[in-house]
């Protein structure tokens, strides 16, 4: 849940917008991105314009729809794909971190744990003692700084904005006023009203659209609308949900799979440990194994834990469900209100799954491991 306070420091100075707009980007990745989106997107537009010709569209109806595409494009476009960027990034910093904490806490562990190899294992060297310090303090300094400058709030947050931004694109294109409150309280988001927050910025955007907008008008243009929601959006979002389910399903698979490796693993050591009265050797490779494994094992379940794959890889495969009820429900569609009808259903949808997403994955802040 977002909080009042999410983006102010210790003095109560920075808001949303202001941190938002200090970001800084690669300008000419930013181009490439809008540019690549612009192409794709009127690329499937103009499909669907050539396949309402073939239906008897008149070509004024092509060129509004280009024209207000370009329109809806400058709008929103710019922040998508700023957003969009900056959530990447600050996944990539988070994610590394959280591995990074997990990891060393594991190698504090096992560094210690080698001294069962050697001849006298009470006897702990000092650069071995060093190791362990060293990662412990190495965790403690990611999670003050990863707290600190805020990679979880920001990927949150700067998630949700790109995904308002992506389906407004849709919304306004077919002539709905682009407006998420109603859907909001449906699906239950805590929706912030205070000018600093994520949503008083997506409303500002959201504004400058509705000052320019037009209404939808002519057989044609609702041809065009249908063949563009269907093929832009609906059957868009089904394609990349059925890929992240199906990654999220084989990354929880690997995962479990090595866990349940080191737990059976773990077993046969302890075993061989108890049984065992062959020389000493064995027995401090099977003392350390009882260690090592079980601590790596627990390390790859915080990973496993933390990452939600099987839970991600569920919601996924209930959008693709969902969107596919949907591209039946458009098939069917006649006017251009039952085509608004639709969209209102697909972006309540749409606002679903982000709100379940960010419940899943807002609590995961960096932490020492327990």
């Amino acid at each position: 849940m977002l909080r009042r306070d999410t983006y102010k420091d210790k003095k109560g100075q920075k808001g949303f917008k202001e941190v938002y707009t200090a970001e800084k980007l690669d300008q000419n990745s930013v181009d490439m991105f809008i540019k690549l989106n612009n192409d794709h997107l009127s690329g499937v537009l103009e499909r669907s314009i050539e396949e309402s010709k073939r239906k008897g569209a008149a070509d004024d109806d092509g060129a509004a729809m280009l024209a207000r595409f370009e329109k809806v494009c400058q709008v929103f476009m710019p922040d998508f794909a700023k957003a969009n960027m900056l959530a990447k990034r600050y996944r990539g910093y988070y994610q590394l971190g959280t591995r990074l904490i997990y990891i060393l806490a594991a190698f504090a562990v096992i560094i210690i744990s080698t001294q069962f190899l050697t001849d006298y294992p009470l006897e702990i060297p000092g650069w071995k003692l060093l190791a362990e310090i060293f990662s412990m303090v190495t965790i403690l300094g990611i999670i003050e700084y990863g707290n600190r400058v805020r990679w979880h709030e920001r990927w949150i947050n700067y998630r949700l904005l790109a995904e308002h931004c992506r389906f407004a694109i849709f919304v306004a294109m077919v002539g709905k006023k682009v407006s998420t409150k109603a859907s909001l309280k449906k699906v239950n988001i805590y929706q912030l009203e205070d000018d600093d927050s994520l949503f008083s910025y997506f409303r500002g955007v959201r504004a400058k659209w509705e000052a320019a907008e037009t209404p939808v008008t002519g057989k044609g243009s609702f041809a065009i609308l249908k063949d563009f929601v269907r093929d832009a959006w609906l059957a868009n979002q089904r394609k990349f949900h059925k890929i992240k389910g199906k990654k999220h399903k084989n990354a929880h698979k690997r995962l479990s799979f090595v866990g349940e490796s080191l737990f059976a693993l773990t077993l046969a050591a302890a075993i061989l440990h108890y049984v065992y009265f062959g020389g000493l050797l064995i027995g401090r490779y099977l003392k350390f194994a009882a260690i090592a494994f079980p601590v790596t094992g627990s390390t790859l379940a915080a990973l496993r834990s933390i990452s939600e794959h099987n839970k991600l890889a569920r919601t996924s495969e209930e959008m693709v469900y969902e969107l596919t009820l949907l591209q039946e429900d458009l098939a069917a569609v006649e006017d251009i209100n039952g085509l608004i009808q639709v969209s209102e259903e697909a972006l309540e949808l749409t606002l679903k799954e982000v709100s379940n997403w960010h419940v899943l994955i807002g609590f995961h802040k960096p932490e020492a491991p327990a």
